[in-house]
């Protein structure tokens, strides 16, 4: 078969396929099923379409092939079934079993008379050089398709129907014209005419069902506007019919009673009661039409509260009643009623102008709030209790401002005293000399206040890092008591060390913070004990194991005591006991020491216990857990047989002389003050103002020039961080060793640890102790007269 003759017998059938998909795809208006059946039309349409074209390739062969009789037979089955699916489309998808089993009987027969040629030649054969015959019962297959096509048409117009005449003569048409086809194919042998009209029938027969889906579609759509016409029109009389109680129905769900009322004649009924107030006999009082004067009365008489009954007898009483409900639409009221004469409930009243033009018709309604009420009092209280709260905030912090105000003034007033009195008496040296004693007394204790300031706020804030390092106990403890000795032998209060049960003496913790926690609790001691008094400390294991240990301190004083009402506020922050003449009042402090204690033991996940008594003294019992640390061994004393006697000894033999040392400090006096101490001491100092500067001049210097660099961080420009972290990456010999000290006022733990992570060697905190920074210097630059080197 040439590519002329295919399109020949082809185009027609591929072009009515094409068509049929088309309008398949984009068909909206059959169910599933009937989408389906289509598909399945089309499939069979096509796969029949390729069995003809290879039957016919198959035939130009000299010699039969049995390929050949199976396509043929494949074709003639096909041809009936897609006329079978047609009229299944038409029929129910739910039929009797013996229904389905005569509509296969044609298809049936069709298949059994296809297949036929490889056994018998009754109904068709080809003859060994490839040429079809047609045997005694050829005419089955004609049979076949007019006994479904004939079916098609009586289902279509009986159990479907047809709205149009024209739907039904078309129908008529197709059918003639597809038997004519399949008769004139048979016996003239007119090529693929059959096939072309079964493709036809198939596109007319969709167009007949889709327009009969639509016509359903659109009839349904109207039948469904007109309902919904009569359902408006029907709601609407209801809402017509009900006016006058549409506004009691509406508050029905959520109101315990409801009132229709009419002010001008006198009248009330009881539209709605719920049945929880049922049983307080509420309806006896409503039930019926009564006169509505008469009914406010009973009512109030025998439910609302006596401070209440006045008050609701004039609020809804018709005259005052009807004038206000003349220019608003509703009217509120919240009264207290009591329905079963024990518990009384708070009950909101709201009467509902109905008509706006009528202000004597009107609804009344009932509704429970007591619930309500409770919650906004709870409200109210919690809000109150907030207020004071806040209040008393603002007071302590007050008071804490003015207490600090005096004692921030009260040395300041001391130190510029000394400076008037040593300026007007320059020429007695010892009494200048005692001044300067007395004024660095005066600048340590304002250091002290700022100090604890500063580490309370740090623990409101939680920036307090606990250490976790391996340390003595008994070593902390002695050297603890050791560095308030000089204080209390000044304040002639005597230290005395009591029972000490040491279960392991090396911990886990955080040396620092457990020091302040004794200096604290120390400090108080001494500074609230009188002249031959005493301090004394005791120390108990608790408990102690391989992985944990628990100690308690007692720490008792002499002193002042305190009474019982100011220890339960003894943690507060900024609490100090007593008026101006209270005793204690003339102790200078800031009021956060034991705050700072009690917080500092909650982190640890300790506990602390004060009791007192005026005239007697204090007891400060503390617990804290540790986890226990491996006892490190022993180093020996070879490290004093130099003659060496520890770091103080060392600190004052260091010295700095001979050093050349940028000092960069943007502030004027702090950088004349440490230039004159530093060259008191030999050193040569350069000064710069600004980190920029001082990356510059090092990166210009020849090597050696600069031993060590003292750096300031708040500064303009350039800050010490940065600073360091530029000189650091200079291409300079001495930029990675040269020792970058931070001198600065920002002095808590997470400075520290921010200086030496931008690349400096340590960390000095203002106000400067001067040996403390020569002998840092020293250790650095590791001169050979410094005892630091090694």
């Amino acid at each position: 078969m040439g590519i002329n003759e295919f399109w020949l017998y082809n185009f027609t059938p591929i072009v009515g396929l094409v068509f049929l998909f088309l309008i398949l795809c984009r068909s909206k208006t059959i169910d599933r099923r009937t989408r389906m059946l289509f598909c399945a039309v089309l499939t069979l349409e096509i796969a029949e379409l390729v069995c003809y074209n290879i039957e016919a390739a198959l035939g130009n062969l000299p010699y039969y092939t049995s390929t050949r009789g199976l396509f043929s037979a494949l074709g003639y089955t096909a041809r009936p079934a897609i006329l079978l699916m047609l009229i299944k489309m038409f029929l129910p998808a739910k039929r009797k079993p013996r229904q389905s089993a005569v509509l296969y009987l044609p298809l049936i027969a069709s298949a059994v008379a296809g297949f036929s040629v490889f056994f018998t030649d009754l109904f068709y054969f080809y003859s060994p050089t490839n040429n079809f015959h047609r045997g005694p019962l050829g005419l089955i297959f004609i049979a076949c398709l007019i006994v479904y096509l004939v079916a098609l048409v009586f289902v279509a117009i009986f159990c479907h129907g047809t709205r149009r005449r024209m739907d039904t003569w078309v129908l008529w048409l197709i059918v003639v014209y597809t038997i004519g086809a399949a008769i004139a194919e048979t016996y003239y042998g007119t090529g693929n005419i059959s096939r072309t009209a079964i493709v036809f029938a198939t596109i007319f027969f969709f167009y007949l069902i889709q327009t009969s889906a639509l016509e359903d579609a659109l009839a349904a759509e109207q039948e469904n506007e007109s309902l919904k016409r009569a359902l408006a029109d029907a709601d609407q009389a209801r809402r017509d019919l009900e006016e006058n109680r549409s506004v009691a129905q509406a508050l029905g769900e959520h109101y315990l009673a409801i009132f229709h009322a009419d002010l001008s004649r006198d009248l009330v009924e009881a539209v709605k009661i719920d049945p929880e107030y049922k049983r307080s006999n509420i309806a006896d009082t409503a039930s019926g039409v009564l006169g509505y004067e008469y009914a406010v009365d009973a009512f109030t008489a025998r439910y609302v509260v006596l401070t209440d009954a006045q008050a609701i007898r004039e609020d809804f009483g018709i005259s005052r009643l009807r004038a206000y409900l003349a220019e608003n639409r509703s009217y509120v009221k919240r009264y207290h009623l009591c329905f079963d004469g024990e518990n009384v409930i708070a009950v909101e009243y709201q009467a509902i102008r109905m008509y706006d033009d009528n202000p004597d018709n009107i609804i009344i309604a009932m509704r429970d709030v007591d619930v309500q009420e409770r919650e906004e009092a709870a409200r109210r209280d919690a809000l109150t209790q907030a207020k004071l709260a806040a209040e008393s905030a603002n007071a302590a912090k007050s008071e804490f401002l003015s207490r600090m105000s005096h004692d921030i003034r009260t040395p300041l007033n001391g130190i510029i005293g000394l400076l008037e009195i040593n300026r007007e008496h320059a020429d007695d040296q010892r009494l200048i000399v005692d001044n300067e004693g007395k004024m660095r007394v005066s600048a340590n204790h304002l250091l002290s206040l700022i100090n604890d300031v500063l580490e309370m706020s740090r623990l409101d804030q939680g920036n307090i890092e606990l250490a976790h390092e391996p340390c003595d106990l008994t070593e902390i403890c002695l050297s603890t008591a050791t560095m308030v000795s000089g204080r209390a032998i000044e304040a002639g209060v005597s230290m005395k060390l009591g029972h000490q049960d040491s279960g392991t003496a090396w911990v886990y913790t955080s040396p620092l913070h457990l020091r302040q926690i004794f200096l604290n609790i120390y400090g108080n001691c001494i500074k609230y004990n009188r002249p031959g008094g005493s301090v004394t400390t005791s120390m108990e294991c608790l408990r102690c194991d391989d992985q944990q240990v628990v100690y308690r301190w007692t720490i008792e004083d002499t002193g002042i005591g305190m009474s019982r009402e100011f220890v339960e506020h003894l943690f507060d922050p900024f609490a100090q006991e007593g008026s101006d003449s209270d005793p204690r009042t003339h102790y200078q402090g800031t009021g956060l020491g034991m705050s700072i204690v009690k917080k500092l033991l909650d982190k640890m996940g300790g506990s602390i216990e004060v009791s007192s008594e005026k005239g007697v003294g204090s007891t400060f019992v503390f617990t804290i857990p540790f986890d226990v640390a491996p006892e490190p061994a022993a180093a020996g004393d070879e490290a004093g047989q130099d003659g060496s006697t520890g770091t103080g000894d060392a600190a004052a033999e260091a010295s700095i002389a001979g050093l050349t040392l940028m000092l960069v400090e943007d502030n004027e006096l702090n950088a004349e003050i440490a230039t004159t101490l530093l060259e008191d001491r030999g050193a040569k100092v350069v000064p710069v103002d600004n980190g920029e500067l001082a990356v510059r001049m090092f990166g210009e210097a020849e090597p050696g020039a600069f031993d060590a660099v003292l750096m300031d961080i708040m500064m303009p420009k350039m800050n010490g961080y940065e600073a360091t972290a530029a000189i650091r990456a200079l291409d300079h010999p001495d930029a990675a060793g040269v020792p970058i000290i931070a001198m600065t006022a920002n002095a808590f733990k997470e400075d520290e640890r921010r200086c030496l992570d931008a690349g400096m060697d340590a960390h000095l905190a203002k106000p400067l102790d001067i040996d403390l920074v020569v002998s840092t210097v020293a250790r650095l630059t590791c001169k050979r007269d410094s005892p630091f080197c090694r």
